[in-house]
């Protein structure tokens, strides 16, 4: 009933153009809030969705795999974000890849989405989408506290996490991977690795 209110989005997960018609036909037949997640060839009626205020929740890295993602392809996000739709990034359907966002929004920009914007589809945007931006997806006065500080571009995958808040509580982030970076770090590649 709370969709049929409009009280809640429905999440339609579709990659194919047919597939996703068919989304929209049942969004137009029960008057619903529409997510797109897979998106595939979302691209491909980027116009129509943003005429729509329809957003899409996607995998930049998804690439072609078979029938359902033969449309897929790196440049989905900007396409997107070119013709004016919410754009949010999630990770292949794994929850404990999240760590990764930071590194598909990058990919995303590196291939023609703005840094701006490539960094909301994984702050602002996926909170505006998921309705939950009076709580999360920026950094305002009355909203939790969960913030993270790296030491350079957050899009960039040289960039380290300094600290992590959740809740405003500085979470403890020892592990046996920090052990080995602070162990071995970058010493133990030639000098010129990195171009330096």
């Amino acid at each position: 009933m709370k969709a049929l209110n409009k009280e809640i989005p429905v999440a339609f997960n579709a990659h194919r153009l047919d597939d996703i018609s068919t989304a929209l036909r049942l969004t137009d037949e029960f008057d619903l809030d529409m997510i797109l997640v897979g998106g595939s060839s979302s691209w491909k009626i980027a116009d129509h969705l943003a005429e729509r205020d329809i957003p899409v929740v996607l995998n930049v890295l998804q690439q072609p795999s078979g029938m359902q993602t033969s449309n897929a392809m790196y440049e989905m996000a900007a396409f997107l974000t070119q013709a004016g739709v919410k754009v949010a990034l999630q990770p292949d359907d794994d929850s404990h890849n999240v760590r990764n966002l930071p590194y598909e929004a990058g990919i995303a920009q590196a291939y023609g989405m703005p840094h701006d914007h490539a960094l909301r589809t994984i702050t602002i945007n996926p909170a505006e989408i998921w309705g939950v931006d009076e709580k999360v997806g920026t950094i305002e006065e009355g909203k939790l506290a969960n913030i993270v500080l790296v030491d350079g571009d957050p899009l960039e995958p040289l960039t380290s996490t300094k600290y992590v808040f959740i809740l405003g509580e500085n979470i403890e982030r020892r592990s046996r991977q920090t052990d080995l970076a602070e162990r071995y770090g970058r010493d133990f590649l030639p000098d010129d690795y990195f171009g330096e």
